[in-house]
């Protein structure tokens, strides 16, 4: 029902933000790419977050690296499931570190419901908003760094690839490489899905 409607949008999510990286090259999905994976994750329990982290994933990755098939058919298919697992595990942290971090001890041990509710009712806190998008963009890149090695590694479509054709956004990378420029995207993506709904509470 609800629930596999949802991981079906998750998946056409992921396979939007796919236009993100060659050929297609829509830069701009690099900004806000990430956004519906955490408004959708952010509320979950961390398994469900896990498997909406998978969805997201398997949709971007079979279409980004839709290109294989030239190798063989339908090697897409298993290579996007593997892909997949890694944002998985970046989705799930996000309900993880909303809770630790928002949430005290009293009110989790009053269940999950009370603890969903606690942060929808709490006001701005800016310096734990900042840390959040921080630690999350962080965790992003760590993913990537780890999928980049592991397994004798994947550097391919890291989410800083999205603005390759962006040559004064990459002179960055100099300094800060690769990583420097994907934690940038995600701390944007991130900040700018934990602003808004801050910013229509103000204007309700």
């Amino acid at each position: 029902g609800r629930a596999w409607l949802e991981l079906l949008c998750l998946f056409g999510s992921g396979a939007i933000f796919a236009a993100g990286f060659p050929p297609l090259n829509w830069s701009g999905l690099g900004w806000i790419g990430l956004i519906p994976l955490y408004a959708v994750c952010k509320g979950k329990r961390p398994f469900r977050a896990w498997l909406c982290g998978l969805a997201w994933g398997f949709g971007w990755a079979f279409f980004s690296f839709l290109w294989i098939r030239r190798i063989e058919f339908f090697l897409p298919l298993p290579f996007g499931v593997v892909l997949g697992l890694f944002p998985s595990f970046w989705s799930a942290a996000v309900p993880l570190l909303r809770r630790h971090l928002y949430v005290p001890a009293e009110v989790q041990l009053r269940g999950w419901e009370a603890e969903q509710e606690f942060v929808r009712k709490s006001p701005a806190r800016p310096g734990k908003d900042v840390f959040f998008c921080l630690v999350l963009a962080a965790w992003w890149c760590l993913i990537e760094w780890v999928r980049s090695w592991i397994f004798t590694g994947l550097p391919w479509n890291l989410l800083a690839v999205t603005q390759w054709k962006v040559v004064a956004l990459l002179q960055i990378c100099e300094y800060t490489g690769i990583y420097g420029l994907s934690f940038l995207l995600a701390f944007f993506n991130i900040a700018l899905a934990v602003s808004v709904p801050e910013w229509m509470k103000m204007y309700r």
